[in-house]
This record gives C-alpha cells, sequence and structure tokens, in this order.
C-alpha cells in the first residue's frame, strides 16, 4: 500500500520547478543560457542563505522534519510543543506557566517559556536547511524571519496554551502527600529512601535541606530523653507527630 504524502511537501515540490531554473536545467546548471545562434551568460540565483542547525537553536535533536507542521502560528505552537513540552506546562486556572528547572516545577516568573518560544523560532531555520526542495527552503526560510515578529512570537504561545501535552491543573500538581522534595531528591516519607528528582511527580514545593539516609541526630534525641524523662512511649509518639507535619496528609487531627 502506497504511504500518504505530506500535502505541505506535496505543495511545495509542485513549485519547485518553477522558482529554481538553474537545478533543474543542465545548461543553467553550468551558467549558460542559449537562445538562437547567441549564447549568453546567465546569472544564477543567489544561494538561499540558511543559518545553520548549530547557531538556530540548541539542538538537533529539538528540531521538527521540513514540511511536518504548517506555515502558521499555529503550526508555530505545534513547533514549541514538539521542541519543548517536556518542560513546560500552563494552568489556566492560574493564568500562569509552569517550567522544570530539573528539581520543581515552578512558576515561569523569569519568562523562560517566552526563551523557548524564541528559540523555536530559530529552530525553523534548521528546518530550511534540511528542506531538498530549492522552494521549500525559500518558503520556510521566509516563515522563519516573519516568526521572529514580537507578534507571531505573542501568538504561539497563546496557541501552545491549548496543545494536548501543555495544560495543566492544580489538582495535578503536588499530588502525593508522601513525597517531601528537598535540594539533593525527593524522599519518599514511607520507606525514608530518597528519590531523584522526577518531572513526572509534577512537585512544586522545595526545601533548601540537603537530606543525607545515613545521618544522626543525638543531641535532639537526648533532648526528648531529658524533657520526657526517657518515657520511650512518649517520645515515639513525638517523634511520629513532627514527622507527620512533613506529609500532606491531613485526615487525621
Amino acid at each position: 500500500m502506497k504511504k500518504a504524502r505530506n500535502p505541505i511537501i506535496e505543495k511545495l515540490e509542485e513549485l519547485a520547478a518553477g522558482d529554481d531554473p538553474v537545478s533543474n536545467d543542465p545548461a543553467l546548471r553550468n551558467g549558460e543560457h542559449t537562445t538562437g545562434t547567441t549564447e549568453t551568460k546567465r546569472k544564477r540565483k543567489p544561494k538561499l542563505r540558511i543559518v545553520p542547525a548549530h547557531e538556530a537553536g540548541p539542538g538537533k535533536d529539538l528540531e521538527p522534519p521540513p514540511g511536518k507542521y504548517p506555515l502558521t502560528d499555529y503550526g508555530n505552537a505545534e513547533r514549541l510543543t514538539h521542541s519543548f513540552a517536556t518542560g513546560i506546562r500552563y494552568c489556566h486556572p492560574w493564568k500562569k506557566w509552569l517550567v522544570w528547572d530539573s528539581k520543581r516545577w515552578r512558576v515561569d516568573d523569569t519568562a523562560a517559556v517566552e526563551r523557548d518560544a524564541k528559540r523555536s523560532a530559530r529552530l525553523i531555520y534548521a528546518e530550511a536547511e534540511q528542506a531538498e526542495a530549492y522552494a521549500m527552503r525559500a518558503a520556510i526560510s521566509d516563515h522563519a524571519v516573519k516568526t521572529e515578529d514580537a507578534r507571531r512570537i505573542r501568538a504561539l504561545m497563546e496557541l501552545a496554551k491549548s496543545e494536548a501535552e501543555i495544560p495543566i491543573l492544580p489538582c495535578d500538581l503536588d499530588r502525593d502527600p508522601w513525597r517531601f522534595n528537598a535540594s539533593n531528591g525527593t524522599i519518599d516519607l514511607k520507606t525514608a529512601r530518597i528519590l531523584p528528582h522526577q518531572r513526572e511527580h509534577f512537585i512544586t514545593q522545595m526545601s533548601d535541606v540537603v537530606y543525607d539516609e545515613q545521618s544522626r541526630c543525638p543531641r535532639f534525641l537526648e533532648f526528648l530523653s531529658d524533657i520526657f524523662e526517657d518515657d520511650a512511649a512518649l517520645i515515639s509518639y513525638l517523634q511520629r507527630l513532627v514527622g507527620y507535619t512533613l506529609t500532606g496528609v491531613i485526615h487525621d487531627h
């Protein structure tokens, strides 16, 4: 069964024959043009300046393949999602962007998502660099220049808010009451083991404390022993009570 082709690519390739006569005519490729018995040199069409991928963006793994997304604001929103969705979310009830900072999800108060949008616009040049047909390279490159306009950047950010991977609700954040986020990892309060920070946990809070599983607190234990006169049951109860305050569990009073 013949695989259906992308209509965007087909349309641009239809235009390619007329847009790049130098590449389609063997005589013109050699810089010659023949009319009757008079031969004249024909100037070649200037080569399109395509920004190399390493100049355009952070890495080739972020680049959408040429022709995958339309050359529109909506297509640009899809490009932003393709390249950066793993690290950005939008909470509609809060009307705020959130970004993953490698340890937690925090409200974007430094315009990080806007910077990602601008990087996404520059990655369009890398799409043009990969395109085979001249007409496609020209169209994508022209769209890349227009996308750098401030209005186009704002438009792609606005449309990205509703892309499937982007929205998140407050109830989806900090859902597990038994995970406590420390600066060096996330503590499982049921086992007292520390786990690597994971974006899938959708934790927004973090303590600056560095957790050490092997650390001991002899002075605190001595204090409890003195205050409660070595009452083991009461000391154990107080320790559980203090530990309980680290959780998000609120059903006991």
